[in-house]
């Protein structure tokens, strides 16, 4: 059997911002064992029903502001099962003097254990300038789930693709090989905006990895699902699936955010049996 310990990977002078959380098997449930935040980070951990142990992040004030930088670290241990998620979407508001927000993610996921990241989607208000990197390394026998989604910002405020610049890469590290590196710049000083990005009448976007044993299945099932659809012209959401020999790897595009949203919820239901709950059952 082998195990991963996450590294720090953290900006300079951020150290007292880093949130670290760590979930075990205990008495045969999954429990937080250690829990804690800095500012402006919150990470909140309630008790549920269910063999999962569930952390909701959030910031004070209910959004990122510029020069907020958040670095979670994050570690779930051997036979645990981990669900990262949101109270709500995360909010960016713009930035200032050219500074934005930034967000990190490392996490390790050991043998036998599950971490499933599913937030709520990203939104970047007018002039927001934002960050991500999330780094997951996994044991030989360990699963992940990892949803990663975004809006283009705020229909209802005419902000639509109206943010400055968007930048998110996920890593996903198995058995010490690197299987995922899947990066994306959207930069409205390349002059693209607004071709809009190029991104024509959608509005949402999400990426879905999913690698392990006990999640395997129900990823290749998802995929062949979309396999079998046609794709239908003026369709509210676009879907594709790729299987490879670490996983799947599932992409969304979607003309609104509650259309994308549906058919995640359809297409990560194998995961209730799993939780004894589905993904969007509750929000603490």
């Amino acid at each position: 059997m082998t195990s991963v310990t996450a590294q720090p990977e953290t900006q300079e002078g951020a150290a007292d911002r880093v949130g670290r959380l760590a979930i075990e098997r205990v008495a045969g449930r999954s429990r937080v064992v250690s829990n804690r935040a800095g500012d402006p980070l919150k990470v909140l951990t309630p008790r549920r029903t269910g063999p999962a142990a569930w952390a909701y992040v959030s910031t004070f004030g209910g959004g990122l502001v510029a020069g907020d930088v958040v670095n979670l670290e994050m570690s779930v241990g051997p036979g645990a099962v981990g669900v990262l998620t949101s109270q709500a979407s995360t909010k960016v508001y713009h930035a200032m003097d050219g500074e934005g927000a930034s967000q990190t993610l490392r996490a390790a996921v050991a043998d036998d254990a599950t971490l499933i990241v599913a937030p709520e989607p990203l939104v970047c208000f007018r002039d927001a300038i934002y960050e991500q990197q999330q780094t997951i390394e996994i044991a030989a026998t360990g699963n992940l789930v990892l949803l990663d989604w975004f809006t283009c910002g705020r229909l209802a405020m005419d902000e639509r693709w109206a943010f400055e610049r968007y930048a998110t890469r996920n890593r996903i590290i198995r058995d010490g090989r690197l299987v995922l590196n899947d990066a994306l710049v959207l930069d409205r000083t390349d002059g693209a905006i607004d071709d809009a990005y190029r991104v024509g009448r959608y509005n949402c976007f999400a990426t879905v990895a999913i690698t392990g044993p006990k999640v395997k299945p129900g990823g290749e099932a998802w995929s062949e699902q979309i396999g079998r659809e046609p794709i239908a012209r003026g369709a509210s959401v676009m879907t594709g699936a790729s299987v490879f020999d670490w996983g799947t790897a599932v992409r969304l595009a979607g003309e609104s955010t509650e259309a994308v949203e549906r058919v995640l919820r359809e297409g990560l239901d194998f995961l209730r049996p799993m939780l004894r709950a589905g993904l969007w059952d509750r929000r603490c």
